[in-house]
């Protein structure tokens, strides 16, 4: 009897849909020509903050026909993106996971977060403070994939936490609120790899590394291509892809979700009140090359 009522059901779902067999939605979940979409946040490790929360209340994609596909967590997702002390990054915290999502070109994402300091849903930490997160502008990224009409896609999206948080006003002797400017990178797992390696103590002593206050400012900056050098690094388009932080002890680092590519690094001290990437605030010591191969670590030391 189970066998013969589960003949109908099937044969029932194949009327109503139309359907062919292993297509039929209504039976299997899955509607034909979407797929499914798992997206990742990550976040290299920064000194200006030990927490960093968003609370994420939708994701909307632009497809090829500028029609945006909106979806909606409730309630808001809050996602601590920033690694534990100690961590060197690499981590990812889930958005979507198996989303569905119809087939095709995308064009853009847009991460609609609720950063209101009246909410306070969004949210750093620096030490035992807390202080309520804005977005200094829409965290939209143009950047393109395409969504397979069946099967699934994972995608992380890097966010510059060390580059884009800033204080709202930066006279204040201590922030009531501060800022993010969403500086976002996209990746797809299967293509991604990462660049690990150690910078050489004779680097790492440098005096413009080891600040006044005791901690040491060693950063790698990782640019994409190979024709980025001393002479134009920082300056006009060629800002890093991304940057991670040097451990002090071992010197050691890594780079995650980095697209198969050619990539300049470069070993950067910067100075306490610099600006982040600017020319006039980061002494760029030693710079290296390295191509990353999907799912390896590229060796790169200094």
């Amino acid at each position: 009897m189970r066998k013969i009522a589960l003949a109908c059901a099937l044969l029932l779902c194949f009327v109503l849909t139309g359907c062919e067999e292993g297509e039929c939605w209504l039976c299997w979940g899955d509607r034909p020509n979407q797929g499914r979409l798992t997206l990742g946040l990550t976040a290299a490790p920064t000194p200006r903050a030990d927490v960093l929360v968003l609370a994420v209340a939708a994701v909307a994609l632009l497809d090829e026909s500028n029609q945006w596909q909106r979806i909606d967590l409730d309630p808001p997702r809050p996602l601590d993106l920033l690694p534990a002390p100690g961590q060197p990054g690499g981590q990812r915290v889930l958005l979507l996971e198996q989303e569905r999502l119809d087939g095709g070109r995308y064009k853009a994402i847009q991460l609609i977060v609720d950063a209101h300091p009246a909410s306070q849903a969004s949210y750093v930490e620096i030490g035992s403070a807390r202080f309520p997160l804005e977005l200094a502008a829409v965290a939209i990224l143009n950047a393109s994939f395409d969504m397979p009409r069946s099967g699934a896609l994972e995608l992380v999206m890097d966010v510059d936490v060390h580059r884009g948080l800033a204080r709202l006003d930066a006279s204040a002797p201590l922030p009531e609120s501060l800022a993010l400017t969403p500086h976002l990178r996209l990746a797809e797992i299967e293509d991604s790899g990462s660049i690990a390696g150690t910078v050489t103590p004779g680097l790492r002593d440098h005096a413009s590394c080891n600040l006044p206050t005791g901690a040491f400012s060693g950063r790698v900056y990782v640019f994409a291509g190979r024709g980025i050098d001393a002479g134009n690094a920082l300056r006009g388009d060629n800002l890093p892809v991304a940057s991670v932080p040097v451990q002090p002890i071992d010197g050691s680092y890594q780079a995650f979700f980095l697209p198969a590519d050619d990539y300049t690094l470069a070993f950067a001290c910067e100075t306490e009140d610099y600006q982040p990437y600017a020319s006039d605030g980061v002494e760029l010591l030693r710079f290296v090359r390295a191509t990353v191969r999907a799912g390896r670590v590229a060796p790169a030391d200094f």
